[in-house]
């Protein structure tokens, strides 16, 4: 069978993909995950002085996440069918993605808010010095160790620390959690400075998006592995592993509930014992053919609706932008934000959705002397504009539709259309 669409109006990266490469004789290139969340989760974060200051920047509710074991062989089946040109997985049962829903549920980040974006364009001795009071021997290409952060700052602080020790110790601790479970890089054990100036305020930092930030990261990592530039996936893995658990039924059995308070984001619930009798191959081979034999019943669409009422409140103060079609913006990384190719993931019925625009995801050479905020100007008045960028879907939605066929045209598009429903669900079609 081949690999690829008969048409490549809108999947025109096919020659590039991994999955040309994947048949019966060649199971692809293989996959490194690179995930550090292990080490922030042995950073324990238990003084209320500098939790008080954790939670004005805006990621103490993501701090409660806590290391978990990801099932590669599930996430490399995945990325065989993640499709940069359209930022969207591509399954048996439709197009689905990671969306700023997922990110504000699953992790508790801000996703409202000023784009994360600047310069690298600093002396980052001094930077370092200004904002956590000391400074490494070394500082290659500004980046710092993660090892020299816990040693430095892990220590208990003395009842009558000042201020502003309190708040380096705060600053870095938030370097930490972005090296290892936020932004973590291709290093393994560093982290750039250039976040550093973002946490100098803390009240600026607690308004930022950061959100927005990690999807636009991790759509990038995603995209290099499906486009074979790199074997190396990086970016939020934790994100990614519990979007995979909460939508698909290959996913683990919790051995105990734990029960969301209001205080910590959904993704905490998969912080308990899992058992694997449900999935016992957890191997390459048995997820991809799970993915290629998958029925319309065996995705949630919806997982999230019963927890929502449970849930801390900065995961709900962006609802209003889950379906805004915005950029993505992370420095020089802009990705395309498509909640109108997944309506499915909204309880909204799917129409043909528009093409996805083409970014330049091309290293830019001297990337870290420029200025992005102008570079991106116009993407990031995009996504100042995002409450105006809403997507509104041209039918009602799923529980108001009787019965909906889906066909693949000649046109390789999407056509939705009403008819009396001969059985009760959906079915899918292929001309």
């Amino acid at each position: 069978m081949l690999p690829g669409p008969d048409n490549d109006e809108v999947l025109y990266d096919q020659s590039r993909h991994r999955s040309e490469s994947i048949s019966l004789t060649s199971r692809g290139q293989e996959l490194v995950m690179i995930d550090h969340s292990l080490g922030h989760t042995r950073w324990p974060l238990d003084d209320p002085r500098i939790i008080a200051l954790v939670s004005q920047a805006g990621f103490l509710t993501c701090s409660k996440l806590k290391w978990m074991k990801l099932d590669w062989a599930l996430l490399n089946a995945l990325m065989d069918r993640w499709r940069p040109e359209t930022n969207t997985f591509h399954l048996r049962v439709g197009e689905t993605t990671i969306t700023l829903q997922d990110v504000a549920v699953i992790l508790g980040l801000r996703i409202d808010g000023p784009c994360i974006t600047g310069t690298d364009r600093h002396v980052w001795r001094r930077v370092c010095d200004n904002l956590l009071g000391i400074s490494p021997e070394s500082l290659p290409g500004g980046y710092i160790r993660l090892k020299w952060l816990k040693e430095s700052f892990g220590n208990p602080l003395p009842q009558d620390a000042p201020e502003v020790m309190i708040q380096q110790h705060a600053r870095a601790y938030i370097m930490h959690m972005i090296g290892t479970l936020l932004f973590p890089d291709s290093s393994k054990h560093k982290v750039h400075l250039r976040w550093l100036p973002l946490i100098e305020d803390f009240d600026m930092c607690g308004t930022l998006s950061w959100g927005s930030a990690v999807l636009a990261y991790l759509y990038r990592e995603m995209s290099k592995v499906a486009l074979m530039q790199n074997k190396e996936l990086k970016g939020c893995l934790t994100l990614l592993q519990v979007w995979a658990w909460e939508r698909l039924v290959l996913k683990p059995r919790l051995c105990e509930i734990r029960e969301l308070d209001g205080h910590i984001p959904l993704g905490c619930r998969w912080n308990v014992t899992k058992a694997y009798d449900e999935t016992p191959a957890r191997q390459l081979d048995f997820y991809r053919g799970e993915l290629d034999r998958m029925k319309i019943f065996q995705f949630e669409w919806q997982p999230y609706t019963p927890h929502l009422p449970r849930l801390p409140l900065i995961c709900m103060e962006g609802h209003g932008i889950w379906r805004a079609r915005v950029p993505l913006i992370c420095f020089e990384i802009v990705e395309i934000h498509v909640p109108d190719r997944v309506f499915r993931q909204f309880g909204l019925a799917q129409h043909a959705p528009q093409y996805v625009e083409k970014i330049e995801r091309k290293a830019t050479k001297g990337g870290h002397q420029i200025d992005w905020r102008r570079t991106h100007q116009s993407y990031i008045a995009r996504w100042n504009d995002r409450h105006q960028l809403i997507v509104d879907p041209l039918y009602p939605p799923m529980e108001e539709v009787d019965y909906i066929k889906w066909y693949w045209g000649i046109t390789r598009r999407w056509i939705i259309t009403q008819t009396t429903p001969p059985v009760n669900e959906i079915e899918i079609h292929s001309q």
